[in-house]
């Protein structure tokens, strides 16, 4: 008899249920789960054990553990934002500059214009090189030990005092870059709205193939833990139900 082995978590495609849907190749795939759960029904007479069983309600459910991060893959799965304006995912990203500079508050206006300034969106605080001391943002007229900022135009104002001070700054911030990256803009939507995708689990092990087909699938939960000295693995419930003509999945092999 010939036997069959399945070795390592194989390959994994995720197809968005969607018109003409662009599949999704899942990369650095650490984990993958699949587990069937029949609720048994029980019939007893005067005796000790069951005289009959019976199954019922059936779930499939699963999880899949990935290292690679996608934001349409986040999207495709769980949030399943589509349409005009900031729904779904977009060209561009957030960026941040941690730690810029430092640089020496100059003299009158006492500004500084920070390298990312034609791009910035977010101010992410500023501080003393010297000391670590952060100084205290306000809205306009900074005194010592102070600072505003332009949102608009990403540049930093800060006191004379500090200029006599002879104190250089250090920047965190936040700014965008519209040409590259992926941007996934979560906006509130209303509830019963979920997405629905196709999940494919294929493996090869010794040149024999099995495929594990789901052909409607719905995710409960996203995790996406951040660790200190470990990389973050984002986590994907999900659980299986009929895709509307009767099919739940297939299970293909070379052996069986």
């Amino acid at each position: 008899m010939a036997h069959q082995f399945y070795f390592g978590t194989g390959n994994l495609f995720i197809t968005p249920n969607s018109a003409n849907p662009t599949p999704i190749n899942v990369a650095a795939i650490q984990n993958v789960s699949v587990d069937f759960d029949g609720d048994l029904k029980q019939l007893f007479g005067q005796l000790s054990f069951p005289l009959d069983t019976a199954r019922g309600k059936t779930k499939v459910t699963g999880k899949f553990e990935v290292g690679q991060i996608n934001a349409g893959l986040w999207n495709a799965v769980f949030f399943g934002l589509s349409g005009a304006g900031a729904q779904g995912v977009t060209t561009g990203q957030t960026l941040y500059a941690y730690n810029e500079g430092p640089t020496a508050i100059p003299t009158t206006p006492f500004q500084i214009t920070v390298a990312n300034a034609a791009h910035f969106s977010q101010d992410l605080g500023c501080y003393n090189s010297a000391t670590g001391i952060p100084f205290q943002r306000v809205a306009s007229g900074p005194t010592a030990g102070q600072y505003s900022v332009n949102t608009s135009t990403g540049v930093y104002t800060f006191s004379s005092a500090d200029n006599v001070s002879a104190i250089s700054v250090v920047f965190n911030y936040e700014y965008t870059a519209s040409a590259t990256g992926q941007n996934l803009p979560v906006v509130n939507t209303l509830m019963g709205n979920i997405p629905v995708f196709r999940l494919d689990l294929t493996n090869q092990t010794k040149g024999k193939n099995s495929v594990l087909q789901l052909y409607a699938c719905t995710s409960s939960k996203l995790q996406f833990p951040f660790k200190q000295d470990d990389y973050g693995m984002q986590t994907f419930d999900f659980s299986v139900q009929d895709d509307g003509t009767g099919r739940i999945l297939n299970w293909a092999t070379t052996e069986g």
